[in-house]
């Protein structure tokens, strides 16, 4: 499942959980409130990816896993991606970015 959450919140659970140099990539757009003509108080937005995985013949046995990622990249002030989407922001990820889990 891919799509978009609050990015303030967010980068608030990672403060919180004691990481302070990632930070999620935002995107573009009427949903992001750095974007121009942005209704007044709507969030800026960052991707995010929920994947679910049924393993069955690993080394380990059988597991279900539960994954939740966002491409991140490690400065110090927010990047905003020209785009709206995850497959649409796919090509403009920069150099930097990295999926965090």
């Amino acid at each position: 499942l891919v799509g978009t959450v609050d990015a303030q919140a967010l980068e608030t659970l990672l403060r919180d959980a004691g990481d302070s140099w990632w930070r999620p990539l935002r995107i573009a757009g009427a949903a992001a409130a750095d974007a121009p003509g942005a209704a007044p108080g709507t969030a800026p937005r960052a991707l995010l990816s929920i994947g679910v995985g049924d393993f069955r013949n690993t080394s380990a046995g059988p597991y279900l896993e539960l994954a939740v990622a966002f491409p991140a990249c490690q400065i110090a002030e927010p990047l905003v991606l020209a785009c709206r989407s995850f497959v649409a922001c796919q090509e403009q990820m920069p150099d930097c970015t990295h999926t965090y889990m």
